[in-house]
């Protein structure tokens, strides 16, 4: 029977599947224990950087090792070189990668929900369609939920109608249900179509 991948739930997350992610530049933003790398890499589905903000979240990939292990998975050897490789600590919102270095930014659980601040999310924001292609695309599971704080909904609210401004973005929200938590909220599929000006 062939292996099922799941790329650490994201393909099921971002309503993706392998065709759409084979050979693309993928930044994964608050990658913490990497789990999209592992089989992204494993599998050389994707160049993909991880970049947390906290390098300490990287420790918890030695846990979920030990999971896979214990699931009679064996990780390889250049698996886990190639995750280390392809590792980042920085902010999101001074992303140290040129202009238009990624084809594909997935941001899952990050941008906005553990930024302190408006300010730090549009920041965030601006930094991620900087660095992304022209025809790229960048996803936010989730953008928002219904259980937010109004303050925090009217925040968010307002980012989104920043950038539905912009001409040089397509915006698509997408209504889903949170796994983690059961909540309904939504999904954020933002593609750059031209490029922006300076």
């Amino acid at each position: 029977m062939p292996e099922i991948l799941d790329y650490g739930g994201y393909l099921l997350d971002f309503e993706l599947n392998e065709e759409f992610l084979h050979g693309k530049r993928v930044l994964d933003l608050g990658a913490g224990a990497r789990l999209f790398a592992y089989d992204a890499i494993d599998h050389s589905l994707c160049q993909t950087v991880s970049l947390d903000e906290n390098s300490a979240g990287w420790q918890s990939l030695n846990l979920w090792a030990k999971k896979q292990l214990a699931k009679g998975k064996n990780p390889t050897v250049e698996t886990y070189l190639a995750m280390g490789q392809n590792s980042v600590e920085a902010k999101a919102q001074v992303l140290p990668f040129p202009a238009e270095s990624f084809d594909i930014v997935f941001s899952r659980s990050v941008v906005p929900q553990m930024l302190p601040t408006a300010e730090d999310s549009a920041n965030a924001l601006a930094e991620i369609i900087r660095v992304l292609a022209v025809d790229g695309s960048a996803f936010f599971y989730p953008i928002m939920m219904e259980h937010w704080t109004p303050e925090k909904k009217e925040e968010t609210g307002c980012l989104i109608a920043c950038l539905e401004e912009d001409q040089s973005l397509e915006l698509e929200l997408v209504p889903i249900i949170f796994r983690e938590t059961g909540n309904p909220g939504h999904m954020l599929r933002l593609t750059k179509l031209r490029r922006t000006v300076t």
